[in-house]
């Protein structure tokens, strides 16, 4: 089948390329021919007379003018078009030098058409734009053309020093929060951002289209969420509004794997397949979702595997419906942190109490362009010393050398706020024995809005939210706009009854 394909294309450019050939062949003759030829010319006026054309462009055309050549070949025009039709495919170093020929050829014409324009309204008895626009339309048309040739040539120029210097083509990135199954687009107009691990509870809203902050609220032990800012009425079926809670750092584990490059599909099977030794909870008891990280190595990808428990979220997300509040998300807030930090070189990336308790930290390894390994340290209270950080760090880096990839010793990289550097950077510095580069950590407030901006944008169902939740809190909302109209309708009746 492909051989009768290319067979087929290469008799269509043979014969392209010979109705080319004729039709410019023919203008030629025309151009050379017709000049000399004055008996030829009258008998084209006559004809162009009959046609009832206008007298004045009649008049007008002399044998010198180039626009007679164009309207006085019409078989060559249809030899032409049909040639180029049949050659527009054809092979990349034959195609560059037929449509620069063309490119050419098309762009002296408008250039001809426009001179005879300006001549024609130079004379001493100047003719008018409605004269005229027959002959200004025509050339601006054959300067398209032309133009349209000229970047046929630069794109195969392209395409040939591509196809020689044997570069192939990059993949295209996986996006992860757009698969091709369970896709489920919807546009938001808010989205809120609920901090509610910490005592203090956090409520950041905002605008679902720049993301800009419209409103932030803390909530103390005692006090309620605020109601208007959280909750969800009719007005929400017309600016539909997404609920985003943040999970207590602590239940989450994070695993980083190195897979082929492959479809989004065929990346969450092979999670799947990978998910027992992966995950510290049996998988029939864990919510789990996944982002895929670029890799330096072509037919690489880099997945960051978020796990967890069943039932933590399940706790969760009822103490979140105790305080009124229905997550449509979940997510995890110290993946913004890291997935914005600016990695420079080969080296650790070590971000304290990130899991929200002391003399906790993770230390995220890049190497090689690539996030190979995400560790925790976790010490005893009061056990924040230089020995026992050092006797961790250590058995990080034997486990790096093992698998091969420390190839260096690492650079070292603090990713905290000023009272907890204070403390750790003395006692990492000691450790590691040598210096260490100091980061300023994302505020609360930005980490927020990168995970509505997440959020807003995700349209798969692969997520850390179960979906008998999801199911069973949209349910509740269509039920209470239900009997809310229905105690609306009654209330109503009473009142006219009286």
């Amino acid at each position: 089948m492909t051989r009768m394909k290319q067979e087929k294309k290469l008799w269509k450019q043979v014969l392209g390329a010979l109705f080319i050939a004729i039709a410019l062949a023919g203008y030629t003759i025309s151009f050379v021919g017709l000049a000399k030829d004055r008996a030829k010319f009258e008998q084209l006026q006559q004809k162009m007379t009959q046609l009832h054309v206008n007298s004045a462009i009649v008049q007008a055309l002399a044998p010198q003018s180039p626009a007679l050549r164009v309207i006085d070949s019409p078989v060559a025009i249809g030899f032409l078009l049909v040639g180029i039709a049949w050659f527009w495919n054809a092979s990349k170093r034959v195609g560059i030098w037929a449509y620069g020929i063309l490119g050419v050829y098309f762009t002296a014409m408008s250039i001809f058409l426009f001179i005879s324009v300006f001549r024609l309204w130079r004379r001493p008895q100047p003719l008018g734009f409605d004269v005229l626009w027959p002959f200004i339309i025509a050339a601006a048309v054959f300067l398209g053309v032309g133009i349209l040739f000229f970047w046929r040539t630069r794109k195969l120029m392209k395409q040939l020093v591509k196809a020689e210097s044997g570069v192939p083509d990059l993949p295209k990135p996986i996006v992860v929060q757009k698969p091709s199954r369970n896709r489920q687009k919807t546009s938001f107009a808010l989205c809120n951002v609920v901090d509610a691990a910490a005592a203090a509870r956090r409520v950041w809203q905002f605008d679902a289209g720049k993301f800009s902050l419209n409103r932030e609220q803390t909530s103390y032990p005692g006090e309620p969420l605020p109601a208007r800012m959280i909750g969800k009425d009719w007005r929400s079926l017309f600016q539909q509004k997404l609920n985003v809670a943040w999970l207590p750092p602590e239940s989450v584990f994070l695993r980083v794997i190195q897979l082929p490059k492959a479809s989004l599909d065929e990346t969450i099977s092979m999670v799947e397949l990978q998910l027992e030794k992966l995950s510290p909870v049996p998988v029939t008891q864990i919510v789990w979702t996944l982002h895929v990280l670029p890799h330096a190595a072509e037919g690489m990808q880099t997945a960051l595997v978020v796990i967890v428990a069943r039932n933590v979220v399940e706790e969760f997300l009822g103490k979140l419906e105790g305080q009124g509040y229905t997550a449509d998300r979940l997510e995890v807030s110290f993946l913004e942190q890291l997935l914005v930090t600016t990695i420079v070189g080969d080296g650790a990336w070590v971000y304290p109490e990130v899991q929200g308790a002391k003399n906790t930290a993770v230390v995220v390894w890049w190497y090689g362009g690539v996030l190979r390994n995400l560790d925790f340290i976790l010490l005893p209270p009061g056990a924040l010393t230089a020995a026992n950080l050092r006797d961790q760090l250590r058995q990080m880096l034997w486990a790096g050398e093992l698998e091969g990839w420390i190839t260096a010793p690492p650079a070292w990289h603090l990713v905290a706020g000023d009272s907890v550097a204070m403390e750790w950077e003395p006692v990492l510095r000691q450790a590691v024995e040598t210096s260490i580069d100091a980061v300023a950590p994302l505020n609360s407030q930005a980490a927020a809005a990168l995970s509505a901006r997440r959020a807003v944008g995700s349209e798969t169902k692969i997520n850390l939210m179960p979906a008998e939740f999801s199911t069973r809190y949209r349910q509740q909302f269509v039920d209470r706009l239900w009997m809310r109209g229905l105690l609306d309708s009654k209330e109503k009746v009473r009142i006219e009854s009286r």
